[in-house]
């Protein structure tokens, strides 16, 4: 078949396009079909994000310069204070803290594909968890649900070792290697599988670290916007408060050390400064009583 479009010269009209779409129906159909169901795949497997955000007022020095210089030093070293804070938001000495308060060495993760389809996916939260090294090659550890308050641990090698019950500490030896559960939340849909470890410190403070944002809000405000997101709204509100708690507790206790150094520099100097102080009231007194006959003495 041909049509105006394959002439030279010739633009292509209305009906030339319209024989091109339905000498390729097949092919058409076939593509939009793929991407709608790649794209209802793709949203149906996407896991829902919840943001919690908070803003911190960061105190500078009054700076006893004067006029214009002084007020421009007055900015470059708020600006310089912001970024050091955003710094220290960001250490191991903040974060390391908020991992250890809330727990987040503890993983639990829900292995049911067609639960996150369906968006029904559980949660697991730990008191405590200990547990034997897995070899290499090994299954992990699991969990499965049995009730809203009971399930059951999974051994590496598939045996089902006790049954768990929601805030009661499960403990006892295997293989050598000491094993604790302690479950502080469970949600949980009957016969669901989690898969379950502990992280190093390290790799906790590095997830934690890339679900926090740190950045000024506006420019030469003082303020400090902070964010962090996660899939469950109540524990992205329950990091970001620690992670502000950690800082402020940090603040502090760095400004009780340096008011405590101060102290005690000041108190190693007082035994000179007395010293001094009555070597020269012994001049004083001294003096006054060649010049001035029976005069008073200056005592301290």
């Amino acid at each position: 078949m041909t049509s105006n479009f394959d002439e030279q010269g010739s633009e292509p009209t209305f009906y030339d396009w319209f024989v091109i779409l339905v000498s390729g129906w097949k092919i058409l159909l076939l593509t939009t079909f793929l991407g709608g169901a790649i794209g209802f795949l793709q949203m149906r497997w996407a896991v829902d994000l919840f943001h919690a955000d908070a803003t911190v007022l960061i105190e500078t020095e009054e700076n006893p310069a004067f006029g214009a210089y002084g007020d421009l030093e007055d900015m470059l070293m708020a600006s310089s204070n912001v970024q050091t804070e955003e710094e220290i938001f960001r250490s191991r000495m903040v974060l390391t803290p908020v991992v250890d308060s809330l727990r987040l060495r503890y993983v639990a993760t829900p292995t049911g594909v067609m639960d996150r389809f369906l968006g029904r996916s559980g949660r697991l939260e730990f008191d405590d968890l200990r547990l034997p090294r897995v070899r290499e090659g090994q299954e992990p550890w699991k969990i499965v649900g049995r009730t809203d308050s009971l399930a059951t641990l999974v051994s590496p090698e598939g045996d089902s070792l006790s049954l768990l019950q929601l805030g009661v500490p499960f403990e006892t030896l295997y293989k050598g290697d000491t094993l604790k559960v302690e479950l502080s939340l469970m949600e949980a849909l009957p016969g669901e599988e989690f898969e379950i470890g502990v992280r190093s410190t390290a790799r906790a403070v590095q997830k934690l670290l890339g679900s926090l944002t740190v950045k000024e809000k506006g420019k030469n405000t003082g303020l400090l916007q902070l964010g962090f997101v996660d899939e469950h709204p109540d524990k992205a509100m329950d990091v970001l408060n620690e992670v502000t708690r950690s800082y402020i507790r940090q603040n502090i206790d760095a400004k009780s050390a340096e008011a405590s150094k101060t102290l005690a520099f000041l108190k190693a100097q007082l035994p000179g400064v007395k010293s001094k102080l009555d070597s020269a009231d012994s001049a004083l007194n001294a003096f006054r009583r060649s010049t001035v006959p029976n005069s008073p003495s200056i005592n301290r």
